[in-house]
């Protein structure tokens, strides 16, 4: 079990790592000069923006889903205590023919 905390918690130092130097490297390149057509430094810019577009649509996804899973259990949790108060046993009704 140790083994799953520690490779997920590599997984999202890697994750955090991609968007900040991503983040940085566009950041710090912004004005280079470009020497046409076939410029590296464009061509990592641009690998850098899409791998920021991919993560961000990533956490969307997650964030839609887990808030989608809060929000369903939520009422259940809040509904049921108002259920569970009025049975047959607690009203002491007799189910007798």
């Amino acid at each position: 079990m140790k083994t799953g905390k520690v490779f997920s918690a590599m997984i999202s130092l890697l994750i955090v790592f991609v968007l900040l130097f991503s983040a940085l490297f566009i950041l710090a390149e912004a004005d280079h000069d470009c020497s046409g057509e076939d410029c590296a430094v464009c061509r990592i810019i641009m690998l850098a923006e899409e791998s920021l577009k991919k993560l961000s649509v990533i956490f969307c996804a997650i964030a839609l889903i887990v808030s989608s899973l809060l929000t369903a259990t939520e009422p259940r949790r809040a509904i049921a205590p108002c259920f569970s108060r009025f049975t047959p046993v607690l009203l002491k009704v007799k189910l007798s023919n």
